[in-house]
This record gives structure tokens, C-alpha cells and sequence, in this order.
């Protein structure tokens, strides 16, 4: 399961069978389900619970979640750096002018 239209059927079919879906989106559900026999072969075997095994089988895995969550952490540690300068130039300035103009 390679194909992204495949993820997308597998996120939306169990919508597509409570009808909870706008019609473009279920006429793509039905016309996938006709075209690709991989995800033809995979409502064969549905339940709820194999809805999990999708993703479980997804290209997003535990060490690329927490290679993200990592990078957040950076981003997030660089935004409080940069906030940091930035109060204690403007708290400068401050302190700099209030002197300027009372001396």
C-alpha cells in the first residue's frame, strides 16, 4: 500500500459506510474501492479494530514521531533564545533612555 489514494480510502471508509460523507468524497471512496483491488482485499478483512493496523502500518513510525518531536523541541528552545535577547534588548533600551533623559 504505497498509493496515497489508498491511505485516504482506508481514512474515510469507515465514514463512507455510516454515510456520513459529502457525495464527491463517497463517489471517490466507491470508484477506489472498484479501481484497487489491494484495498478491495482489505475491506474483505474489515473490522474497527484493523483500522488501527492501518496506521500502524503507515510510513510514519515511532522513531520518525519522536525525530519530530525532537526537532519541536529545538524549534521551541530557539524561539524562548530568541524572545529571551529580545526582551532584554528592549528592557536595555529601557533602562538606557530613562537614563539619558533624567541625566
Amino acid at each position: 500500500m504505497g498509493n496515497k489514494d489508498c491511505y485516504v480510502f482506508r481514512d474515510l471508509y469507515n465514514s463512507y459506510l455510516e454515510e456520513e460523507l459529502e457525495e464527491e468524497t463517497a463517489d471517490f471512496v466507491k470508484e477506489h474501492l472498484e479501481a484497487c483491488m489491494e484495498c478491495e482485499k482489505w475491506v474483505s478483512n474489515y473490522t474497527p479494530a484493523n483500522v488501527q493496523e492501518h496506521y500502524d502500518d503507515s510510513n510514519f513510525t515511532q522513531k520518525e514521531n519522536s525525530f519530530k518531536n525532537k526537532e519541536d523541541e529545538k524549534t521551541i528552545k530557539r524561539l524562548k533564545i530568541i524572545m529571551t535577547i529580545g526582551i532584554c534588548i528592549v528592557a536595555f533600551l529601557a533602562i538606557w533612555m530613562s537614563a539619558w533623559i533624567y541625566m
